[in-house]
């Protein structure tokens, strides 16, 4: 039973030190903005900011209110802005009180909250949209995928051949045009090779046997570069429609990034990343 108590008083005085400190630092941050030290309030104020786990929602809008009046006190209306709407994202409804706040502070205070709602408004708006139209977006998702895996599939088969069938036609012919190249010459000289191989290793002529070594390992070297050739082309179009192309890159990779806002239960806004692999 003492163990258990022990416990409990330890959480109490810790709660209540925290307490303590919390209202301590409002107090002096308080005091910087009476003493017209709106500088040192909006470092102050950052610094507390960049700690929210600490503080409850309320703590930290009073925080950020004088923290966007010391902005406002300075003329720096941006800053200001950006505070309020951090305070909205964590209340839409909050208020300025007419009797603690100044009119011109208050009414800015106002421009901003319409403009905050009526950008709610709008995603609200915009996500109805895209949970009407979701079945047509899985359908296209599939295609697109579909018509990725048989670009990959081609470009593995035969450089340029993947980037043809996405309708890049100038790099797909380009890729194309050296990797038949490449291919159709490395074949011919892995033969020519082979068979010159076979002539000097069967050559009795002392007279001739040089020449056929000559011969033989010209067709060697020139057989290694052209390998090394289309190894290079074909690595350099897979990379290119897995990473570069247009139309991969962009439309199935990684620019499926859905702009549907869903506002959570807190009302802040979150981005939604879909990924298609």
């Amino acid at each position: 039973m003492k163990i258990y108590s022990g416990i409990i008083f330890f959480f109490i005085s810790t709660f209540s030190v925290l307490i303590a400190q919390t209202n301590k630092e409002l107090d002096a941050l308080q005091n910087e903005y009476e003493s017209f030290n709106y500088a040192t309030v909006i470092s102050k104020a950052h610094g507390l900011l960049l700690d929210k786990e600490r503080f409850s929602d309320e703590t930290i809008i009073e925080i950020s209110t004088l923290k966007a009046e010391s902005h406002y006190a300075m003329g720096e209306l941006e800053n200001t802005r950006k505070t309020f709407i951090e305070i909205l994202k964590l209340n839409e409804n909050f208020e300025l009180s007419n009797i603690s706040y100044s009119p011109k502070l208050v009414d800015f205070f106002h421009e901003v909250k319409a403009e905050f709602l009526d950008v709610l408004k709008v995603n609200e708006e915009k996500y109805t949209q895209q949970k009407e139209v979701q079945p047509a977006f899985i359908d296209q998702t599939q295609l697109l995928t579909h018509e990725r895996n048989t670009a990959l599939a081609k470009s593995l088969l035969l450089p340029g051949w993947g980037h043809l069938s996405l309708g890049d036609n100038t790099k797909g012919w380009i890729l194309t045009s050296a990797g038949v190249a490449a291919l159709g010459s490395m074949i011919y000289f892995i033969v020519d090779a082979n068979n010159r191989e076979n002539d000097y290793l069967s050559e009795i002529n002392s007279a001739q046997i040089q020449i056929k070594y000559d011969e033989y390992n010209k067709s060697y070297k020139i057989r290694n570069a052209l390998i090394a050739t289309y190894a290079a082309i074909w690595i350099y179009s897979q990379i290119d429609i897995l990473f570069f192309s247009n139309q991969l890159g962009s439309e199935n990779i990684s620019a499926h990034i859905s702009d549907n806002l869903q506002l959570t239960n807190q009302n802040k806004i979150t981005l939604s990343f879909k990924f298609t692999l």
